[in-house]
């Protein structure tokens, strides 16, 4: 396997937003690494091997958040921002606590890439 892929390319926000709520949708029904592969096929300024180790970490910490939080009840779109850059912000919701998401695009020409995504328990740093 090559150590990266083409990124795939998004030709408007609308496709930006169809392709994180489908990542939501995968996560918040509890198929993170099915979510998580979906943002790794997209994502691919980071080589391969990055990917597939946080990808792990995330899987082995899925236990302890839903141990934690409890069982995950769905999720909300929050907001999006522009600035030189397109942010697309969800909400994960478990039943003790939320999770946010945060999803940043970079537009370098006539298309939008996944420039960087991050989910984090605290929601300072997500909203």
């Amino acid at each position: 396997m090559p150590a990266t892929l083409p990124a795939r390319e998004f030709r408007s926000e609308a496709e930006m937003r169809a392709f994180t709520d489908q990542v939501m949708e995968l996560a918040s029904a509890g198929n993170l690494k099915a979510a998580l592969d979906l943002v790794s096929e997209a994502y691919t300024v980071v080589p391969r091997a990055e990917l597939e180790a946080m990808t792990g970490q995330a899987l082995l910490q899925a236990p302890m958040v839903e141990g934690r939080f409890g069982n995950s009840l769905g999720h909300e779109f929050v907001k999006e921002e522009k600035a030189g850059k397109s942010i697309v912000r969800y909400v994960q919701k478990f039943e003790k606590h939320p999770v946010g998401w945060r999803f940043v695009f970079s537009k370098p020409a006539d298309h939008w890439l996944v420039n960087s995504f991050f989910f984090s328990d605290t929601m300072a740093e997500q909203l």
